[in-house]
């Protein structure tokens, strides 16, 4: 090649190097190929939301309220994987959450009640899951029922046992609540003492704490479904418009004091407050395997927050006292 070629080709009017535009066109192709992904847009506005709202508030980067939400979301995604692979078939299954809080309820009280190990209480729910699944199945394919119906009569169902609690479930002297949740979990969570009182007046107006029935139930005697939370917030919001406009709901309430308890007391006592208290369960860390908070410690931030005297609250306050 001669000098005047070379500067030709340095100047861009000439031919350009061997392999050049080759290279070129073979990293926008690539690039297209990413962004041509259906999935991109999703997850590039969900990096873009993420960057902004830690923009405007820094505390949302934090690893312990990133602990939190991964925790909520958890559940979640296992759920939508399952529920995935019946989009992918052009059906609907409405009941995935009713049918995991049923098993769970069906699973702490065979290993309280019935003695019975946890690890045959994991196999029994899994073939609670998997026959009802099966009846889906039956249901859709043999008898044409559309899968809208016969989940959502599943739903139904499968709730009805998720809201059994009884009276036998409150301990007014030391202002404890026996809450049976999901993963087989059972334990007594610390409430103050204005919401037993009015935990124990609606259980005296509607049947009495001796009548071994449902604890939450309509005027009427009734006990109340999954369909009185969904509006529930619906009614707030007409009543106050402030909670209709910040978008205020139970996962709200949940996710902010939880931050509170953690920024307070620690994230020993805010995973306590949260229910996650079995270790054995825990993917969080190794740490928290070791850390644990007692009851005492969720009472006092308990108190703290409502700013109510609790039977079990430790003197002083805790953290909170000192850190004030």
């Amino acid at each position: 090649m001669t000098t005047s070629q070379t500067e030709t080709s340095r100047d861009g009017d000439g031919p350009a190097a061997p392999g050049t535009g080759t290279g070129a066109a073979r990293g926008r192709s690539r690039i297209r190929a990413v962004t041509d992904v259906p999935e991109f847009g999703v997850i590039a506005a969900c990096v873009l939301v993420f960057a902004i709202v830690t923009v405007i508030q820094p505390r949302f980067a934090d690893a312990a309220n990133l602990r939190v939400i991964g925790l909520d979301l958890a559940d979640y995604g296992i759920l939508a994987i399952g529920v995935g692979i019946v989009i992918l078939t052009s059906g609907i299954d409405l009941s995935p959450g009713s049918i995991v809080a049923l098993c769970s309820m069906v699973s702490a009280y065979l290993n309280v009640n019935d003695n019975i190990p946890v690890g045959l209480c994991i196999v029994i729910s899994i073939a609670i899951g998997a026959v009802i699944g099966y009846l889906h199945g039956w249901f859709v394919t043999r008898l044409d029922v559309p899968p809208f119906a016969i989940t959502l009569v599943t739903l139904t169902a499968a709730a009805g046992g998720a809201l059994a609690l009884t009276p036998d479930g409150l301990d007014p002297e030391h202002c404890l609540i026996h809450l049976r949740e999901k993963g087989s979990t059972e334990r007594w969570q610390p409430v103050s003492p204005t919401l037993m009182t009015h935990l124990l007046a609606h259980a005296e107006t509607r049947g009495g704490l001796d009548s071994s029935q449902r604890l939450l139930r309509y005027p009427t005697g009734k006990p109340i479904t999954g369909r009185r939370y969904d509006h529930l917030w619906d009614r707030i919001g007409r009543e106050l418009s402030w909670v209709r406009t910040q978008g205020i709901s139970t996962h709200w309430i949940r996710h902010t004091t939880l931050t509170w308890v953690e920024r307070n007391f620690g994230f020993a006592t805010a995973h306590a407050y949260a229910g996650h208290m079995d270790g054995r369960s825990d993917t969080v860390s190794v740490t928290s395997t070791y850390v644990r908070a007692t009851l005492a410690e969720v009472a006092t931030a308990l108190s703290a927050l409502t700013g109510e005297p609790h039977p079990l609250a430790l003197p002083g306050g805790g953290q909170y006292d000192s850190a004030g």
